[in-house]
């Protein structure tokens, strides 16, 4: 199950849903399959320019790894292409979003809790 204020994103394709998770594990292995910052990445898709499959695939793929499914990379790649790109663009820009602005509070009012001193 997603847990929205971890980051967690559903990727659903046909009656299989997925969660797609924001770990640094996740993006870092982003960067080293597609061979460019996450940033770059993810002005790329998020601009609607010049991305393929293989993108959305490696970071379907990355974030679905980090959310503790086994799934095979050849076996997301043919999940896009079975339910189509279109389908897979929403829950990739929500993870990218994820990534840019980190997780959520469960209350908007709770304030960050501050980092404890090592005095040793």
């Amino acid at each position: 199950m997603a847990n929205k204020y971890r980051g967690d994103v559903e990727f659903k394709a046909g009656d299989r849903t997925f969660v797609l998770r924001p770990t640094w594990e996740a993006i870092a292995e982003i960067e080293a399959l597609l061979d460019e910052g996450f940033f770059t990445t993810a002005h790329r898709i998020q601009a609607l320019a010049q991305f393929g499959l293989r993108d959305l695939a490696v970071i379907i793929h990355a974030g679905v790894k980090a959310g503790g499914s086994a799934l095979k990379f050849e076996d997301v790649g043919r999940l896009v292409a079975d339910y189509g790109v279109v389908n897979a663009i929403g829950p990739v820009n929500e993870f990218i979003q994820a990534v840019m602005q980190g997780p959520k509070s469960p209350d908007p009012t709770m304030e960050k809790a501050e980092a404890p001193v090592n005095s040793t």
